[in-house]
């Protein structure tokens, strides 16, 4: 017997992640759309640019958004269209109602090209 082979699983799904790591990746698909709209998608930009850009404070453990903002940005994942990032964000949201004010899409747009 070879073991147990877990199923690979995306960052937001891992088993081990707390709140804060929800949160990161929930924010950091707000903080996506901003930077698509408003900054010329700059690939240089970081997070802590794109809260400044939104006026916002920097969040406790910036390094969680850095890297899921990071991964939207370069294109790792698109918020928009992966289903499983998609499911995630409602279930968030459905979870934390306080933290509605982090949509980022209209739903009925999501996909169409």
């Amino acid at each position: 017997s070879i073991g147990n082979v877990e199923e690979i699983k995306f960052p937001w799904e891992n088993a081990k992640a707390k709140f804060d790591s929800a949160l990161a990746w929930a924010f950091a698909a707000k903080m996506y759309d901003f930077w698509k709209k408003n900054m010329d998608q700059d690939k240089s930009a970081g997070a802590k640019g794109v809260l400044k850009q939104m006026k916002l404070e920097y969040p406790n453990k910036i390094y969680l958004y850095e890297r899921a903002f990071k991964r939207f940005r370069d294109e790792e994942f698109d918020p928009y269209r992966n289903k499983y990032f998609l499911d995630f964000f409602d279930h968030f949201i459905c979870k934390y109602p306080e933290y509605h004010w982090l949509e980022y899409r209209q739903k009925e747009k999501m996909f169409k090209d």
